[in-house]
Parts: structure tokens; C-alpha cells; sequence
């Protein structure tokens, strides 16, 4: 297994925005609720409910865009 990333976290979010991308897709927007640093290429964050029920699976989203310290987007 590999390592988590020391700079690895696990906080809410709120979805802020949801535009469409095409006929199958579309980005979607999060605010969240602490900062974070500068993001590199090839980062991803896995995006769960936060009432989960038994048929929620958390799936793992590249980051798209980095839009400030506390918001970013997703490619979904």
C-alpha cells in the first residue's frame, strides 16, 4: 500500500456551484471549511456524503482547479 501524503486531511465541504461539461459531465464547485495550501497536478480528494447510507461508496475525483485556499473544483 502506499503512504498518505503528510499534508493529508479529512473535513466537510459544501458544494458552492454544478456546471455542465458536456453531455455526461459536468464541474463541480466545493467551499472548504479550512484552507488549503497550494495544490500540485495530480492530486486527488475522495468526495463522500456526509449522511452516508449503506450504498454510498466514497470515490476517489482529480482535482480540476484550485480556485482559492478554500475552494476548489472537481471534474465529475
Amino acid at each position: 500500500m502506499g503512504h498518505l501524503p503528510t499534508d493529508a486531511r479529512c473535513g466537510p465541504a459544501t458544494i458552492v456551484a454544478r456546471r455542465s461539461c458536456g453531455p455526461d459531465a459536468f464541474i463541480l464547485e466545493v467551499d472548504l471549511a479550512e484552507p488549503l495550501a497550494s495544490l500540485t497536478p495530480g492530486r486527488f480528494a475522495m468526495l463522500a456524503p456526509l449522511e452516508p447510507n449503506e450504498l454510498t461508496v466514497p470515490r476517489p475525483f482529480s482535482i480540476y482547479e484550485q480556485l482559492s485556499s478554500q475552494r476548489v473544483s472537481f471534474l465529475v
